[in-house]
């Protein structure tokens, strides 16, 4: 049940849409040919699909943590944790696009997100900082980068995309219930330096336009989602509490049972 799907979150009100939006899915050859989706409508007579995309693979497996283990690890668990607890729920149908953790191209990934008439995708990530930020040191005969300089997560649309207004609007949602839950965003990838300098859309809620493939290549609204910054060792070793993370995935379902109930 939705009660128990979303821990210590009370069900929220809101009206229903009286219409349901359909969505057809045409040949995806070629990226053109595949239709935009919407949110808007789906979830007054069925489910919000929701597909998502664990960020990077087992070959690039992005960021490193102040521990050595790698971005990928951390997107993969959080990722299947997530579908996990969204199971029971009447008005949620999230799936993953790539468990295998093999290398999938971005612009596939998207397509593959309207292959299964996806009207949401969620990219799920973990945070780094510049190099000019790192520390190192040794950490179980290794030798790890590390920095205490920035902590919290981070939101992210492409702002020139057709779908930008509906993408905000959930990214918005999102951070609001991660803020009322006690997290904090970061900011430092507004700052202007090399591998930075992103567009802050909003500064209160973490929020940022950036030109990521997988946002770009989007046929429906799409968020990228930094849950923490992993390069950070005290902010790491909380994103391993297996309650701190369910505490977060708990406050991602609650915002998409909201959006989905919201008039259009």
């Amino acid at each position: 049940t939705e009660s128990q799907l979303i821990l210590g979150t009370q069900e929220l009100s809101g009206r229903a849409l009286s219409e349901r939006l359909r969505i057809s899915l045409f040949c995806v050859a070629v990226m053109a040919s595949v239709p935009e989706t919407t949110l808007a409508g789906q979830c007054s007579h069925g489910k919000l699909r929701v597909a998502v995309d664990v960020g990077h693979s087992i070959l690039h497996p992005g960021a490193t943590s102040a521990s050595g283990k790698t971005e990928y690890e951390f997107n993969k668990r959080f990722s299947e944790e997530l579908v996990r607890r969204s199971r029971g729920s009447s008005k949620l149908e999230l799936t993953i696009l790539n468990s295998s953790g093999d290398d999938i191209e971005l612009g596939t990934r998207s397509l593959n997100a309207a292959k299964i008439n996806a009207n949401l995708l969620l990219s799920i990530h973990h945070d780094s900082v510049q190099p000019k930020y790192l520390r190192y040191r040794d950490h179980n005969g290794r030798r790890v980068g590390y920095s205490d300089a920035f902590k919290g997560y981070s939101i992210f649309v492409w702002k020139p995309a057709s779908h930008f207004t509906e993408s905000m609007k959930i990214a918005s949602r999102l951070a609001r219930y991660l803020k009322s839950a006690g997290l904090r965003p970061t900011l430092h990838h507004a700052e202007a330096i090399t591998g930075e300098n992103r567009l802050l859309l909003d500064k209160d809620l973490g929020i940022y336009s950036a030109p990521f493939a997988i946002l770009k290549a989007a046929r429906m609204p799409a968020i990228l989602f930094e849950v923490g910054v992993i390069a950070h060792p005290a902010e790491e070793q909380e994103l391993d509490e297996p309650s701190y993370r369910a505490r977060i995935q708990s406050e991602v379902l609650a915002a998409l049972m909201e959006h989905c109930k919201q008039p259009d």
